[in-house]
């Protein structure tokens, strides 16, 4: 049960860096 907790987390912490690092490209772009 710990490990599905576990798996779950890691999905959304990898969806959360994605989404982080596709407003920073689209912030850079617009700076630019």
């Amino acid at each position: 049960e710990k490990l599905m907790d576990w798996g779950v987390n890691a999905v959304l912490i990898g969806e959360a860096l994605v989404t982080a690092n596709d407003i920073l490209t689209k912030m850079k772009e617009l700076m630019l």
